[in-house]
């Protein structure tokens, strides 16, 4: 039996929350580089070759995530390589939040990971394309109320009245910037399931 793909994934603090607390079950990553303006000619053709061989988490492939992070103790302590004295900033409050030196997602290594995921389906769509739907997949969080639906503002806990696309939108630039919504690239949707 073949081992699964296993690559690391780095992801902010309010996604990471959002996997934790198993509302987030779907994400979209620019797809890099975008495609020239040929392939929309043969799109069908493009997307389907693209998956089959240039997606960078297939179907079937195990994901790890990688958030910022530090050990209690300070850096000397990390040769323990001992994940149970990992502390992670999504899960920090706010003394300690600002109390402390942490580590770039980027730095963190496999040992030190505490979620993996497992891609069930990826698909390639444009950035704007997004439904009411997948934005709670993706880890908006809204609520029904008799004038209509709220949802958490980003960074904010705080709802405001809006669609969930639309709080999904500030989300997305929180993240890759102001602007980056309008650009409207083509990206990876992966679909996935929490297995640790």
């Amino acid at each position: 039996m073949l081992k699964a793909i296993e690559k690391p994934m780095l992801f902010s603090r309010d996604p990471v929350r959002r996997i934790l607390d198993w509302t987030k079950t779907q994400d979209r990553r620019i797809i890099k580089p975008q495609p020239h303006k040929e392939a929309y000619a043969v799109w069908d053709e493009w997307v389907q070759n693209k998956i089959t061989n240039e997606c960078p988490h297939p179907v079937g492939s195990r994901v790890w995530v990688k958030e910022t992070w530090r050990v209690r103790g300070g850096r000397e302590y990390e040769y323990q390589k001992h994940q149970p004295s990992v502390v992670y900033r999504a899960d920090a409050d706010v003394i300690d939040d600002v109390s402390y030196e942490w580590r770039p997602s980027i730095f963190m290594p496999r040992w030190a990971s505490r979620i993996t995921l497992e891609i069930t389906n990826v698909r390639i769509e444009r950035l704007n394309k997004i439904s009411e739907e997948d934005a709670v997949k993706e880890g908006v969080i809204c609520e029904e109320i008799p004038t209509g639906i709220v949802c958490e503002s980003t960074r904010i806990e705080e709802y405001v009245p809006e669609a969930p696309s639309d709080a999904y939108i500030r989300l997305w630039e929180s993240i890759n910037g102001k602007g980056s919504w309008e650009k409207n690239p083509m990206v990876w949707v992966y679909e996935f399931r929490r297995l640790a």
